[in-house]
């Protein structure tokens, strides 16, 4: 059966590619990257961008007003994804609402994501 691609989905796809391809530091997503392929890639970033949209859609209005969703959220949430060699594809860490409420807790606190870190 075939799926279908919001928009916004594929927006979101498009973020995590982006945020790979600027990446020039060694963290487990480059190594992921360069392991697998480009086209293995690509398709990871579709499975992840479902995950992502899930955690933006736990933050409060509060916290997704003051954030630039393609520059500074997609970004940050790679730091919170397996990129185990034995999934196809990466996972979340843990579930969304956890990840949104701590992540929305560093923004509060001005403690640093783990992606600045």
């Amino acid at each position: 059966m075939a799926q279908t691609l919001t928009l916004d989905h594929a927006h979101t796809a498009l973020c995590i590619w982006e945020a790979w391809l600027e990446t020039d530091t060694e963290t487990a997503w480059t190594e992921y990257r360069d392991n697998r392929g480009a086209v293995h890639s690509r398709y990871a970033c579709l499975h992840m961008a479902s995950q992502i949209e899930a955690v933006w859609a736990a933050l409060s209005e509060e916290v997704t007003d003051s954030l630039c969703f393609d520059w500074e959220f997609v970004p940050s949430m790679l730091s919170y994804f397996s990129f185990s060699k034995f999934t196809e594809y990466p996972e979340l860490v843990r579930p969304a609402v956890e990840i949104a409420a701590e992540f929305a807790g560093t923004l509060s606190t001005g403690q640093p994501t783990p992606e600045t870190t």
